[in-house]
């Protein structure tokens, strides 16, 4: 229930926030755009964006690149499922 509060508090904090899923990118965009979250992420990778799917670290690399941001362990992967 405190979503969107989590997501602006991140973006009041600067810092960047990504989705990465399985979901298929076309149905995954048009779910963030529908809840009015797109100006909260940098970028949204969905299912068939990058060459391999999760569990596969293509889509997550994908979202660094497209971000910017060099991939470190100051990053931060929060998955909702096992194979996350």
């Amino acid at each position: 229930p405190y979503a969107k509060d989590l997501l602006e508090f991140l973006n009041e904090q600067d810092i960047p926030v990504s989705v990465v899923s399985n979901k298929r990118s076309d149905y995954l965009k048009k779910e963030v755009s529908y809840l009015g979250w797109d100006s909260y992420f940098k970028t949204i990778i969905g299912a068939g964006d990058a060459p391999r799917d999760k569990p596969h670290p293509d889509p997550i690399l994908l979202a660094f690149d497209k971000m910017g941001i060099q991939p470190s362990l100051d990053h931060w992967y929060v998955g909702d499922t096992t194979i996350d």
